[in-house]
């Protein structure tokens, strides 16, 4: 079945690639974002080689601030005139 999508993408809004997820409402609160997210990781590391990952959320969704956090990200600024989270994760 098709839960959604996770993604990287190369941005001007950060410094290197940013990782996405949209998961479909059926099937939140899974695991599924998380555990999509982490193999995307383990991805980004091993094939493409890439050292640091980033991403961004919205300051009032907390569903996506825990799958960052349980994928071990770090917040590296807050933008509250924006109400926006920028994440950072060194990938090894």
């Amino acid at each position: 079945k098709f839960a959604g999508f996770v993604g990287l993408v190369k941005t001007k809004d950060v410094p290197g690639y940013e990782i996405g997820y949209l998961v479909f409402k059926k099937f939140r609160n899974k695991g599924v974002a998380s555990k999509s997210l982490s193999k995307l990781l383990e991805f980004a590391y091993k094939k493409i080689k890439l050292k640091k990952v980033y991403a961004l959320t919205d300051l009032d969704n907390p569903s996506s601030i825990r799958v960052l956090e349980k994928n071990r990200f770090k917040k590296i600024k807050v933008d509250n005139k924006n109400k926006e989270i920028t994440w950072s994760r060194k990938l090894k």
